[in-house]
């Protein structure tokens, strides 16, 4: 089991899309590919709670469709917010090994760190 919080899968997300466009070895391709399913699980379900809390706090302009956060309201959004994105989620998965890739940003290393283990 992979234990992370949804602010560790949203930043891990955009990252995995960028490995998995890479080559990588069939088995370790197939392993992102069930993993990134697991945590498009979890922004989903982040997704639905996330709309809660804007529904809870935001006005909406009826002609546009857009909201804002009212300024008595944004602490209460503030603090409800940080307590979503630091909620801690089990994935049940474990840490993969992904090696021989070259050229890769040290931003992918560092946001899918949780969730891949980097070989030489």
């Amino acid at each position: 089991m992979i234990k992370v919080t949804y602010n560790d899968i949203l930043r891990a997300s955009s990252s995995m899309k960028k490995l998995i466009e890479r080559e990588l070895p069939v088995r370790q391709a197939i392993a992102l590919s069930r993993l990134i399913k697991k945590v498009n699980a979890e922004i989903e379900i982040f997704d639905g709670e996330q709309r809660k809390i804007v529904n809870k706090y935001a006005i909406v302009n009826q002609e546009t469709g857009e909201s804002r956060i009212p300024g008595s309201k944004q602490k209460d959004y503030n603090d409800a917010m940080t307590d979503l994105l630091g909620l801690s989620v089990e994935i049940d998965s474990e840490k993969i090994e992904i090696d021989g890739l070259e050229n890769i940003e040290a931003s992918v290393i560092l946001n899918t760190e949780p969730f891949v283990d980097f070989k030489e």
